[in-house]
């Protein structure tokens, strides 16, 4: 059991050490570009309510139209 527990806490050979012992560290990198094409983006609550908003307007208009041929 103990050298489960040394093999979790002991950190991987091509991983730099870590200030706080216990936690992974990685490095996060983000350029200009990247950021710019994710702050154009719109939110996926955006992108679904334009999507349903088309959905019933297509409903609106097939209802209408039945109507008509009634």
């Amino acid at each position: 059991m103990n050298a489960l527990i040394d093999t979790i806490n002991s950190p991987a050979p091509e991983s730099p050490t870590s200030a706080s012992p216990g936690l992974s560290s990685f490095s996060l990198n983000i350029n200009d570009e990247h950021v710019d094409d994710c702050s154009t983006q719109r939110p996926i609550g955006v992108k679904k309510a334009k999507g349903k908003r088309k959905v019933e307007g297509q409903n609106s208009l097939v209802i209408d139209t039945i109507k008509e041929d009634n």
